[in-house]
């Protein structure tokens, strides 16, 4: 059996979709508050992979994919 340590530092990613792309800064932040600041972000791509949020948020979605150096 293993013995207990401390958890090695880890990256969140967070897949983002927003139908409108001045969505995005807001959220980025909020998660910055929570998890510390963004050290990365991607460019905002088209999502056309699924159309299975389509009903929900709307069709032409966008999405960003953002990162945080966690502890």
């Amino acid at each position: 059996m293993g013995t207990p340590r401390e958890p090695e530092p880890v990256k969140l990613f967070v897949g983002l979709l927003a139908c409108d792309e001045e969505l995005f800064p807001s959220v980025e932040a909020e998660l910055g508050a929570l998890f510390g600041p963004l050290d990365w972000v991607s460019r905002t791509v088209p999502w056309s992979v699924t159309d299975y949020y389509e009903r929900e948020m709307g069709s032409a979605l966008l999405r960003r994919t953002s990162a945080i150096l966690g502890s």
